[in-house]
């Protein structure tokens, strides 16, 4: 699919991957899908495109109860998730 050929194309994929990114930014965030937000946040990063860091507050922000979202904690937050992160998730503190 379209993930695979923007992939096939390495750093060159950095323009128009940012634009998909922006693009479904809100409605990824409307429809709850933060495994795609956390997901695309991933692949920006590892292309060192800036708009990552908003891709990531956006998906930790839908749910911090996600797969991806928990498996990239550290990565983003440079700490491992504490259960105090989830209960203010939980409660939208």
């Amino acid at each position: 699919g379209w993930r695979d050929l923007l992939f096939n194309q390495g750093q060159n994929a950095r323009g128009p991957l940012r634009r998909i990114a922006k693009s479904l930014r809100r409605y990824l965030v409307a429809s709850g899908s933060a495994w795609d937000l956390c997901d695309m946040a991933g692949w920006l990063q590892d292309l060192k495109e800036p708009y990552s860091i908003e891709m990531w507050q956006a998906a930790k922000n839908v749910s911090t109860f996600d797969q991806c979202v928990r498996e990239d904690w550290s990565r983003w937050e440079g700490r491992q998730l504490t259960t105090i992160d989830t209960w203010r998730a939980f409660f939208g503190l």
